[in-house]
């Protein structure tokens, strides 16, 4: 049932990112699917990479400055479904174990800080600090790995929540890699 309202507020995350699409959209120095696929190629896992930013763009171009915004704003959106989902998990589940229940919590705080970080990238992108942008995302990602530690720990009953972290991963790389560009 956790999952179900999470992946409507994630649904309804993507609708609003789509709106934000159409009103800043620039065809100046777009990227063609050819280069998306270049710079997926780069990340943890390409195929998802591919999905995730040619699910958000459609058929809207999008320059490299934008697809790091865009790269945030995903992995927020995940960070945001995710603690959600852990903090339902905690106060949902009935023979919550105490070790599986720090282990979880350990993770609800490490998403606490991982949107803060996320938050903070996203205030700079108006700036283009990309330097600033890298470390936000890059701290974000390091207690994202924290939880993916926690998640070791956690039983295979879990195993959802397992892959919602995992995509969280991914999507930090994604966006590290982008604003590593970025930023040269």
């Amino acid at each position: 049932m956790a999952f179900q309202s999470a992946s409507f507020s994630f649904v309804l995350l993507f609708t609003l990112l789509f709106l934000f699409n159409f009103t800043f959209a620039s065809s100046t120095d777009s990227v063609s699917h050819k280069q998306i696929k270049a710079i997926c190629g780069q990340t943890q896992n390409p195929d998802f990479c591919i999905t995730s930013l040619e699910g958000y763009l459609g058929d809207e171009k999008a320059n490299l400055n934008k697809l790091g915004i865009v790269s945030i704003l995903l992995a927020t959106s995940q960070a945001r479904l995710n603690k959600y989902v852990v903090e339902q998990l905690i106060q949902t589940m009935v023979n919550l174990d105490p070790t599986t229940k720090t282990h979880l919590e350990k993770c609800q705080v490490d998403y606490d800080v991982t949107l803060d970080k996320l938050q903070s990238a996203y205030r700079l992108s108006d700036k283009k600090d990309y330097k600033g942008m890298v470390k936000f995302v890059y701290d974000a990602d390091m207690m994202t790995n924290a939880c993916t530690i926690e998640c070791m720990q956690l039983q295979d009953s879990l195993s959802p929540w397992k892959e919602e972290n995992q995509k969280m991963v991914w999507l930090n790389n994604i966006a590290l890699v982008i604003l590593g560009m970025l930023k040269k």
